[in-house]
């Protein structure tokens, strides 16, 4: 009779599926850890997962019931939780067991981190724009590593710029803040990032007077005109309009650079990787009897372009000196911008670059203006993106039977040059 009881009970837990109600891992069919594989520091802790996939009931973690084992516990120990620990140097697998399955994770542990350097390590950003920092580990015995998505990531102040768990950071507001990224010893690294804003001033059209509510709303957004002096003065702007140009040094490709700097002090100097710059008066009908037809000026009556190329650098100094300054606004004229080609490229103190774009007008002797009024930044200088070639006799407009769009430029109009920081 014991014996027929017995039969009788195994075949009930049979019938049952085999479950043990004291061991809910007990129907344990496949075990899986995570992450597979991983290089961490010595010293540094990495937290394994273990996952169980059950004969019934799905998924469970299993992290805590699964018996863990080092293959080499000189490299690198786990705990009953499945916390490793690099002790060593070397690989080592990390073995998680339960209910007779075995997964594995294979381990690499690298020497301690000495050093600590964020990439890049500064910098502008506008609002709403993000970038990446890399956070880059040196190690005691010479190793480099990335270890963006392992540092802990921190902001001084996230109404400036935020930052996610792999170094992503967003700019939120006008201002500066500190981003910190901290290894797992300790060891730090630190970027200063600088957040601007820009307000773009754009108005094109036929003639002066379609362009001229915008022009003075710059004007209005930079202060009042300051004298054409050597004095540097704490706002205000200054304005460059080529109509006081003397007459020798007008319709001459001789026209000097520093003629704003030395001659009637502005703080602007000029540079172009072409022939040189030239001043005129009968809208360069002496280089192309075709160009007065397409260029007309917003102050009569002189227009300024660079020969030999369809671009040139604005460079900023305080007026009368060779110090480089910084200008938070920049705008200028553009004569007859037929096509989406001509811009104005400024460059920050970092290095870094912002190139808004002039309203194109197709058609002959069209005005636009484009202005940019910097927050929370200022540029050290501003190229100036005139069309799509040089002036010449041989070249007429897109408009006039050519290929290319010819643009050439009147007014300036900018915030008075600062010390650069």
């Amino acid at each position: 009779m014991r014996k027929y009881f017995m039969l009788l009970l195994a075949l009930a837990l049979l019938s049952s599926g085999c479950s043990n109600p004291g061991n809910p891992f007990f129907n344990v069919q496949v075990l899986s850890v995570a992450p597979t594989s991983a290089t961490i520091a010595r010293g540094q802790t990495l937290q394994l997962t273990a996952t169980g996939t059950l004969f019934q009931d799905g998924r469970e973690d299993v992290t805590a019931s699964a018996e863990w084992l080092s293959s080499n516990v000189n490299v690198a120990t786990v705990s009953a939780t499945g916390l490793v620990t690099g002790v060593g140097v070397g690989p080592v697998t990390i073995t998680a067991r339960l209910n007779g399955r075995e997964a594995f994770c294979e381990v690499t542990v690298v020497s301690a981190v000495t050093a600590l350097a964020l990439t890049p390590d500064g910098g502008f950003l506008r609002v709403g724009t993000t970038e990446t920092l890399a956070a880059t580990a040196t190690f005691d015995d010479g190793a480099v590593l990335d270890l963006s998505d392992q540092v802990d990531w921190s902001t001084a102040d996230a109404t400036v710029a935020t930052v996610n768990d792999v170094g992503a950071v967003t700019a939120v507001g006008v201002g500066q803040t500190v981003i910190t990224a901290v290894a797992e010893n300790g060891t730090a690294a630190r970027a200063t990032v600088n957040v601007f804003e820009v307000t773009i001033f754009s108005a094109g059209g036929a003639n002066a007077a379609a362009i001229q509510p915008t022009v003075d709303a710059f004007r209005a957004a930079l202060g009042p005109l300051n004298p054409n002096t050597a004095q540097v003065f704490p706002t205000g702007r200054r304005e460059i309009n080529w109509d006081g140009v003397p007459a020798a040094q007008t319709n001459t490709n001789a026209f000097p650079a520093n003629f704003f700097n030395v001659t009637s002090p502005r703080g602007v100097v000029f540079a172009t990787l072409g022939e040189g710059f030239r001043v005129s008066d009968n809208a360069y009908g002496d280089v192309n009897a075709t160009y007065p037809t397409q260029f007309q000026t917003f102050s009569p009556g002189k227009l300024f372009a660079t020969r030999g190329a369809s671009r040139f650098e604005t460079e900023f100094f305080l007026p009368a000196t060779t110090t480089p300054a910084v200008s938070s606004a920049f705008g200028a004229v553009f004569c007859d911008p037929d096509r989406n080609t001509s811009s104005l490229l400024f460059v920050l103190p970092d290095g870094s670059t912002f190139t808004p774009t002039v309203t194109a007008l197709p058609g002959a002797q069209g005005l636009a203006f484009l202005g940019v009024q910097f927050q929370g930044a200022s540029c050290r200088g501003v190229t100036l993106v005139t069309g799509e070639a040089p002036l010449s006799g041989a070249d007429n407009d897109v408009t006039n039977g050519g290929v290319n769009d010819m643009v050439v430029v009147d007014d300036f109009i900018y915030a008075e040059p600062q010390p650069a920081p």
